[in-house]
């Protein structure tokens, strides 16, 4: 069926933008409201006794106790398939008491079958004015005729409806209303006839949390036209499409042609997709309601891609552009706070980068996310990669080892001038629970219970611009703790001197004596060493040197830590005698045990020389493998030393393991083992 489409607009161009329209009630019957109305005209009423289209009028009139100085009319007429009507002509009535439209500018344009997106055109350019008020009456406004050309009329279906609504289709639009002498804008109450109807379409719109309202968004709707072909073919092609904007709760109302084909929509940069990111209606013939978005998607259809960009944490990155690929590609802006969000369909893949090269979309410079499902948050980067935060765990204890599973934590603080954060987590079924917090913020603190107030000496951990993650933060029953520790002195025993580097060392054991925890550390230049973080409840061992076995001679050991330790001190082991005589000359040659043994990454290597001579003194791997030359020179006599510091003949750090190292002069061989435990 040809389909020639007319839409008539009337815009007031001179009167203020922006007053607020106000429904004006007719003072003398509060229920008769000020009133556009439609003539009502049976659609079998537009066709002779054989079938064939015959001429018909619609008239519009209106009734207001208002004197009136203008009026607005957008008023559009279309079939209610959204088929396009042809309106032949239109005349404006004369007023009662010489109160006639004063039309300036007024060219009707037929909307033509070809056109692409029906963006109304009617009168262009013109306002209608009174040269006197109007008076408060009813009267007629206008007459519009139709299927006067009875050659453009073909196929005239008779089941639909002509609709009429009062909305432009096009951004920025008024609706109907009328101005007063005082430039006063209202709305009044449209009025239809027979000849046709419309449907409301309500609904929300929210962020894509779901929870809040999103204010002033635009949502886009739009319909099918309809061309028979045949009887049995139908052609669908674009159709009415129009915007409207959400108020400050979120909520929109669109007006639309009853029985029509309609879609609603968000986003009109993606494919429109049904029951995803698109509500659609067959045949919609009663007002529909409760048509919401997340965001640019259907609830449960959407999910969200977020994070802050940093130049140097915690200084936010502002207006930094973020790129989307996938099977989505968009780009964004970070606002002020350097925080920037996609909304995306579930299910996609999709990559996030700041990189402006597309083929930065690896792990180093992106965050790639595939067959993505739920919200993800806290994609953050640091300059052009990902980064920018560190984390702080723990564990929540009942008395160690045994936790204290789901337990709430709390994490406080500035993150910068401005900027506080508040969180909470529920610990695990182990007791574990972690915290993401931005690198260097001004300040944390992490607890369970403020009731006495918060106090670092005594309910809550207190972090200070972290740089590195951070562990081990754990409480025992809400109160800090769980953790003690380790700690000693190492020496010579003949003259009290600190043992500087000395490795000493760490065993763990869980409630089935089985060792879970090994671990080194360093004597400083005072000989002191700690081990911190160390559970309580559980057995622990320390020592430096168990080549001959553990036992009570050479170790520490406490069957169930329930504090800090201190004074846990070692005499060096198998140096203090020849320490005593170093000074004098050797009687016989002789290669002494290395110390510390087992070491990481340095032990000391001592050789006795009765007299001046070559030495050579090689390391070598458990398959005999020559390792490293440490020594190959003369000597004096005396007690000599040297040190190896765990690296091969390259410079490269060795592997843990067996290894050997041998003495040889002219005079002398010998072979010792020792172990490097890294």
């Amino acid at each position: 069926m040809k389909k020639v489409f007319l839409v008539f607009i009337l815009n007031l161009a001179i009167f203020i933008m922006g007053l607020n329209f106000a429904l004006a009630q007719d003072p003398n019957d509060p229920g008769f409201p000020d009133t556009v109305w439609i003539s009502q005209v049976l659609m079998s009423e537009t066709v002779d006794p054989l079938g064939w289209p015959k001429q018909f009028a619609v008239k519009c009139s209106i009734f207001t106790d208002e004197g009136l100085a203008g009026i607005a009319i957008p008023i559009s007429f279309y079939h209610s398939q959204n088929l396009d009507i042809l309106v032949d002509t239109m005349f404006w009535s004369e007023w009662v008491d010489d109160a006639k439209p004063d039309i300036e500018g007024l060219q009707a344009q037929n909307d033509s079958v070809a056109s692409p997106d029906f963006i109304a055109k009617g009168f262009l350019g013109s306002a209608v004015w009174f040269r006197d008020s109007l008076p408060s009456s009813r009267d007629l406004l206008f007459t519009v005729y139709f299927n006067e050309d009875l050659f453009s009329v073909i196929n005239w279906d008779t089941t639909r409806g002509i609709v009429l609504d009062t909305l432009t289709f096009y951004p920025g639009g008024m609706p109907l209303h009328f101005v007063t002498p005082s430039a006063e804008i209202f709305v009044p109450i449209f009025k239809y006839g027979a000849i046709g109807g419309v449907v409301t379409i309500t609904g929300r719109m929210y962020k894509p949390d779901g929870v809040t309202p999103d204010s002033g968004a635009k949502v886009f709707f739009k319909g099918k036209d309809i061309l028979r072909i045949s009887g049995e073919d139908t052609l669908f092609s674009e159709g009415r499409k129009g915007v409207v904007k959400t108020d400050a709760s979120g909520n929109y109302q669109i007006l639309v042609g009853k029985d029509a084909y309609w879609c609603v929509f968000r986003d009109t940069s993606t494919q429109m997709i049904k029951d995803t990111n698109a509500y659609c209606f067959d045949s919609l013939t009663t007002d529909t309601s409760y048509i919401d978005f997340y965001g640019e998607y259907l609830p449960g259809q959407g999910t969200v891609i977020s994070g802050i960009c940093y130049k140097t944490p915690p200084t936010p990155d502002e207006n930094k552009e973020v790129y989307l690929d996938g099977d989505l590609n968009d780009f964004t802006t970070t606002n002020s706070s350097g925080y920037y969000e996609f909304n995306v369909k579930k299910g996609g893949n999709y990559c996030v980068r700041v990189k402006s090269d597309a083929e930065a979309c690896d792990s180093t410079y992106a965050y790639i996310f595939n067959s993505l499902m739920d919200d993800t948050f806290y994609n953050d980067f640091k300059g052009d990669k990902p980064g920018g935060w560190v984390f702080i765990s723990g564990t929540t204890w009942r008395t160690p080892p045994e936790s204290l599973p789901e337990q709430k934590v709390y994490l406080t603080g500035l993150v910068r001038s401005g900027v506080s954060v508040a969180e909470s987590t529920i610990s695990d079924t182990l007791g574990n629970y972690k915290f993401r917090m931005v690198e260097r913020g001004s300040k944390y603190y992490v607890f369970m219970d403020t009731t006495g107030g918060l106090d670092t000496a005594y309910n809550a951990y207190f972090f200070k611009r972290p740089k590195v993650d951070v562990s081990y933060i754990d409480f025992v029953d809400s109160i800090p703790g769980a953790r003690a520790k380790i700690s000693g002195f190492v020496y010579h025993s003949h003259d009290g001197v600190p043992w500087e580097n000395a490795s000493v060392y760490l065993y763990g054991y869980d409630l089935n004596n089985v060792v879970f925890r090994k671990d080194t550390t360093f004597t400083n230049s005072l000989g002191n060493y700690e081990f911190n973080n160390v559970l309580m409840g559980l057995k622990y061992c320390v020592f430096i040197d168990i080549s001959g076995g553990m036992d009570s001679t050479n170790s520490y050991c406490f069957d169930s830590l329930v504090t800090d330790t201190a004074n846990n001190n070692f005499i060096a082991p198998g140096v203090d005698v020849e320490e005593e005589s170093k000074e004098a000359v050797p009687e016989h040659f002789a290669l002494f045990q290395n110390y510390p043994n087992p070491f990481n990454p340095y032990t000391l290597i001592r050789f006795a020389l009765p007299e001046d001579c070559e030495v050579k003194l090689e390391i070598y791997n458990i398959l005999g493998q020559k390792v490293r030359t440490l020594v190959d020179g003369f000597f004096t006599k005396g007690i000599q030393e040297v040190v190896w510091d765990g690296k091969n003949q390259k410079g490269r750090e060795v592997a843990s393991g067996i290894y050997f190292y041998r003495i040889k002069t002219k005079k002398y061989t010998e072979i010792k083992k020792m172990v490097l435990l890294r």
